[in-house]
């Protein structure tokens, strides 16, 4: 698999691909675990226009979408059995 590590800081690291991303966090050892350890990120085009299509189906509050530092707009979401899943598009 020939990618580039775009960015790496403790416990997170993106990896990237000319057609996609992986998103990987790691606990650390000390902290507890519970359903939310397990956690999902998609990127998608257009956030807002997802946010209100996957609303309809939500069977518990969503955060509102948030800017970060990387330079991208997440909303984060549960699944059914509290995993979260952090969809997430890049704005230029």
């Amino acid at each position: 698999m020939d990618c580039r590590l775009r960015s790496e800081e403790d416990g997170y690291a993106l990896l990237t691909r000319e057609d996609w991303r992986i998103s990987l966090l790691q606990l650390q050892d000390d902290q507890p675990r519970d359903r939310s350890a397990i956690s999902l990120a998609i990127e998608v085009e257009d956030l807002e226009l997802v946010q209100r299509y996957v609303r309809e189906y939500l069977t518990e509050p969503a955060e509102p979408i948030e800017k970060s530092d990387e330079g991208f707009l997440q909303w984060t979401i549960a699944d059914p059995d509290g995993n979260r899943i952090k969809l997430f598009q890049f704005v230029h």
